[in-house]
């Protein structure tokens, strides 16, 4: 791999091109997978892109949360037990 590849500012370069004009949050985690250099600059845009705690909370078991209301828009998000 190229030297310049490994510097976290071009890097961070092409990965916001990469996710804000051509691909998205699912090529960005393609590129996490990739190689070790790729994966840190890569999981700092995606967790810089996470629209809501709601992925989050969906990591737990499926009885240990409800979400109230439509997750996907700017409304309100309510979890309950």
């Amino acid at each position: 791999m190229h030297r310049c590849l490994r510097t976290l500012d071009i890097l961070s370069h092409i990965f916001d091109y990469v996710f804000t004009d051509q691909g998205g949050p699912t090529d960005i985690a393609v590129l996490a997978t990739t190689c070790r250099a790729f994966h840190e600059p890569a999981l700092y845009l995606l967790w810089r892109s996470l629209p809501s705690l709601v992925p989050l909370v969906k990591c737990l078991p499926s009885d240990a949360y409800e979400i109230e209301g439509d997750p996907f828009h700017r409304g309100r998000e309510t979890i309950v037990r």
